[in-house]
């Protein structure tokens, strides 16, 4: 595998941070600028497109250290968004971005404008045959799969979603451009394609803007798919205010992934209640789905309480907090988010006895956490 540095200039972050850009010729020596190493690029020969995809792939921030194996997630020319997005979310995932074709293959059909279109079916073919198995034979990974798309693109994710349900676990279509097509010979495609589809557990996720010109064609196939409902199909369509044809393409990556990943982001009210084992089960799926290592359980306990923090559901907050606690007895953090609830709610004692078993804790596995713990008794106390 002949690996390929992609690189991008950090002139933003130098601009913001050295003043010394703004020195003239003779009050400073030139700043150094450095290149940023992102990816890696590989190229994979296809019989079935009879043509060279060019590949770039993001793999998550120690991957080469680790044994772990991740999801991964197909986009197409959107490389650079989607590696900055996947880079600060959690469960970790590969990216694999194909990043030199012509749209013109995504069409459901022959367009007469374009000759040589209605390859999407090849396409399909060319990710279930070549491109996934070529990825998993190179990399850790795991079977979950995500297909992003925006505008044509969009659509094809739709029908692939559709088509091939065992190959993606979950689709993410930026404002699907199905004005460009005609409605009713695209519809009855992905229509007789549902009609065929084996029940199956997927997930989609489709967005519009402030589109006129396109809004009433999603919202037509937001009632196709209300009126044939497809068994084990999860969906949910949102059209963003403000946004346009380019900002969806980073707003709908993000948003997706947040939908999709809620389960794993959100522990479920039935397993808090379930207590410890049942968290366990939860926990179980979620790394056989996504991957990940212990760290994550407390990831998961973190943002789940402070999800019910925010949103003041001080109850549901305490229930998971005690859990955490329950779950990790050891963690310096889960005595604190139970401290931190307490104090919400008012109860200095139990915030105070919590705030003080982390501070135990954290002697013993995070000295570097006690000073912080100590700080959080003298507040609670008004010092």
């Amino acid at each position: 595998m002949k690996a390929q540095r992609l690189t991008i200039l950090a002139v933003g972050l130098l601009l913001l941070l050295s003043p010394s850009l703004f020195a003239t010729e003779d009050q400073g020596q030139s700043p150094e600028m450095k290149d940023v190493t992102i990816g890696k690029s590989l190229k994979l020969k296809s019989t079935i497109l009879s043509m060279t995809a060019d590949l770039h792939i993001y793999l998550p921030q120690g991957y080469e250290e680790s044994k772990e194996s991740y999801p991964v997630m197909y986009t197409f020319r959107h490389f650079h968004i989607a590696s900055g997005i996947l880079s600060v979310h959690v469960p970790q995932m590969i990216l694999v971005d194909f990043s030199n074709f012509n749209y013109s293959l995504f069409s459901l059909y022959e367009k007469k404008d374009e000759p040589g279109s209605a390859k999407a079916d090849e396409v399909l073919q060319f990710l279930k045959k070549e491109l996934v198995p070529y990825i998993d034979s190179i990399f850790r990974t795991k079977p979950t799969r995500i297909l992003y798309g925006a505008s044509s693109g969009g659509i094809f994710a739709i029908y692939a979603l559709f088509s091939e349900p065992s190959l993606f676990d979950a689709v993410f279509a930026a404002g699907p451009m199905f004005s460009e097509f005609e409605e009713d010979r695209v519809f009855n495609i992905l229509v007789t394609a549902l009609r065929k589809r084996e029940p199956r557990n997927n997930s989609l996720f489709f967005t519009a803007g402030d589109q006129p010109d396109i809004v009433p064609h999603i919202e037509s196939f937001k009632i196709m798919l209300e009126t044939h409902q497809p068994e084990g199909l999860k969906w949910k369509y949102n059209q963003a205010s403000g946004e346009n044809h380019m900002s969806l393409v980073s707003k709908t990556l993000h948003e997706g992934l947040q939908w999709y990943l809620s389960e794993y982001c959100i522990i479920p009210d039935h397993v808090i209640i379930g207590g410890k084992d049942a968290f366990k089960k939860h926990l179980d799926g979620l790394l056989q789905k996504f991957g990940g290592n212990e760290i994550s359980s407390s990831q998961i306990f973190n943002m789940t309480i402070s999800r019910h923090r925010m949103e003041k559901n001080f109850e549901k907050a305490l229930s998971a907090a005690k859990l955490y606690v329950e779950f990790m007895p050891d963690m310096p953090l889960s005595y604190f988010y139970l401290a931190e609830t307490y104090a919400d709610m008012g109860q200095k004692k139990l915030a105070r006895e919590n705030y003080e078993a982390a501070i135990a804790q954290a002697r013993k596995t995070r000295p570097g956490l006690v000073d912080f713990l100590e700080t959080k008794i003298k507040k609670l106390e008004g010092k």
